[in-house]
């Protein structure tokens, strides 16, 4: 247009990044063992939930644990956490800068602790002198348990083998088995049978059963005596009970 002059404006402006928000996430507590899920939703500063991919570098005790890219703001990890000791450490989770976000660092605690398990007892009612069985089974929430030992006591008092030693009994796939020969130390009666969990990352775990010992009935006694008039005899009898065994008293 000849009315008009050609005019040129030029004007600069600054793009910023926004800032991610601090994560949703209070600390976490995972049992010996377990792995450890995180799923969150991440937020920029204006509450809005981040787009695109955004690395995401997680470390423990400041030592990278594992590394994930993020994709529109959606935090889902599984961290392998099973081999890790009973203590506390610190998570950091470290956001990189892109293009449009800020670099964003932030800690947590991770506790892990022991586990619990659920026990329960079987036991007969033996006889005296015979075997008291006892069976002890383990559940730890469906998990195949390999590790940790039951001790057992009868009123209070810890078995023990003919050398004195404490008998522990292993867990094999869930389960501890003992047959143990009653001594005469034990009367017929009822007792108390208590079985103790002991195990390394696992919360000790004891459990009481009221049992009853039975009187065993004497066996059969047959006998002939020919004794001359007038003379005396002496008889040397050993008792045994239902199934042979000699009986012996404290």
């Amino acid at each position: 247009d000849r009315c008009y002059n050609t005019t040129k404006s030029t004007e600069q402006f600054t793009l910023k990044r926004l800032t991610i928000e601090d994560i949703k996430l209070t600390d976490i507590t995972t049992k010996a063992y377990d792995m450890t899920n995180i799923n969150i939703v991440v937020n920029d500063i204006k509450a809005k939930q981040l787009v695109g991919n955004t690395k995401v570098v997680i470390k423990l005790n400041n030592k990278t644990f594992t590394d994930y890219t993020m994709q529109n703001g959606v935090l889902n990890v599984t961290l392998n956490t099973a081999k890790l000791q009973l203590k506390n450490y610190t998570l950091t989770f470290k956001f990189a800068k892109n293009s449009f976000y800020d670099y964003k660092e932030q800690n947590i605690n991770l506790c892990i602790v022991e586990r619990n398990i659920k026990m329960n007892i079987d036991v007969n009612n033996p006889k005296t002198t015979q075997n008291l069985s006892l069976n002890v089974t383990i559940d730890d929430a469906g998990r195949t348990l390999n590790e940790g030992f039951v001790i057992f006591k009868i009123n209070g008092k810890t078995l023990k083998d003919e050398n004195g030693r404490t008998i522990t009994v292993d867990v094999k796939n869930n389960t501890a088995q003992l047959n143990y020969i009653l001594t005469s130390a034990y009367n017929a009666g009822s007792v108390n049978i208590s079985a103790h969990y002991r195990a390394k990352n696992y919360i000790q775990e004891n459990q009481t059963v009221k049992t009853s010992i039975i009187k065993s009935d004497l066996d059969d006694v047959s006998i002939q005596i020919d004794t001359p008039k007038g003379e005396n005899t002496t008889l040397n009898i050993t008792l045994c009970d239902e199934v042979g065994k000699q009986i012996t008293t404290n």
